[in-house]
């Protein structure tokens, strides 16, 4: 029974979601990459994904990402301002992040994951999803997980994109964030589960996190002005516009997921935050207020988790723990 984890993009906002994994992690006794035969992730969730493929803690990383997090999204008295003069934040310090939470996996290529592991990323340059995966045997396997780390999580109008080398034969391309194609990788993954894996997809099984995004309709959707110029000066840098394409994105590849899988093979583990909870967790709030209700959401979801005992998806990942543990 193929079990599959996909981590979503969301910015500082991941910090919820590898609090999550470490509590599952506890709950299961076993680190992830014994449980999944594919770990899947876009943006913050594709830096988690290639951690946890190379068997880093889940709670490793969240103290890892708690502690650089404000070091990559530093706070600007007129963030607006410089916003409109280019991409806020160095895409430097995403690389310098990554050595600190990957130290020794960083410049290993993907295909050196124990466990079989795919980041989304596009290619602004051909308008084309790509898929940087660790098992596919060509230019992206021999691509360094630093670079594949970097690549999907270049946010457009808040990282520059990051120009990427494709293995040792001197290619490369720039790749921007993958959450403006498919910021929850849950039906990608599944694709590349069957058509690159070979894994059957009607036994196949999705453990899916979330990073707390604003519900549909409440704070931080668009509305119909902000596509004016009044709407446009609020959000310079079409900010705006890439939050809500990577809600969109999110919410279509959930769906998409859940009805191939069907209810009984496909479990969510997220937290919708209040209207007052999320006006603090913007992708790029890295403040002390935020981590702490990043905190407490999760707290809420590991507590529960016993009520997920008895789901089908929750039964095969305890089976599977059960049996590495022998």
């Amino acid at each position: 029974m193929p079990l599959l984890l996909c981590l979503s993009g969301g910015g500082f906002r991941g910090y919820y979601s590898a609090l999550v994994l470490a509590a599952v992690e506890e709950a299961v006794g076993a680190p992830c990459n014994r449980i999944f035969d594919l770990i899947a992730g876009t943006s913050i969730g594709g830096i988690l994904a290639l951690g946890l493929a190379h068997g880093v803690p889940a709670r490793t990383l969240a103290d890892m990402i708690g502690e650089h997090g404000p070091a990559i999204f530093p706070r600007y008295p007129l963030p607006g301002l410089r916003r409109a003069f280019g991409p806020p934040y160095r895409g430097g310090r995403v690389g310098d992040a990554v050595k600190r939470i990957l130290p020794a996996q960083a410049s290993l290529s993907l295909s050196a994951a124990p466990t079989p592991v795919m980041v989304v990323s596009v290619s602004p340059a051909t308008a084309r999803l790509v898929v940087l995966s660790s098992w596919d045997g060509g230019a992206t396997a021999l691509m360094s997980t630093a670079d594949a780390a970097m690549a999907t999580s270049a946010a457009p109008t808040y990282f520059p994109s990051h120009r990427a080398s494709l293995g040792s034969g001197g290619t490369s391309m720039d790749l921007v964030d993958g959450g403006i194609a498919a910021n929850a990788p849950d039906a990608l993954a599944i694709r590349e589960a069957t058509f690159s894996l070979g894994l059957p997809e009607e036994r196949l099984a999705i453990l899916s996190v979330g990073t707390c995004a604003p519900a549909q309709g409440g704070v931080g959707t668009l509305t119909p002005a902000a596509f004016g110029v009044p709407g446009t000066l609020g959000r310079l840098g079409g900010r705006g516009i890439v939050d809500l394409m990577m809600a969109v994105q999110e919410a279509h590849g959930i769906a998409e997921a859940k009805a191939r899988l069907g209810g009984g093979r496909y479990l969510r583990l997220d937290r919708a935050p209040s209207d007052a909870q999320a006006k603090l967790l913007q992708l790029d709030n890295a403040s002390g207020e935020a981590r702490q209700t990043l905190e407490d959401l999760a707290q809420q979801t590991q507590a529960g988790l016993r009520d997920h005992q008895s789901h089908g998806v929750w039964r095969r990942m305890v089976a599977r723990a059960q049996f590495v543990r022998r």
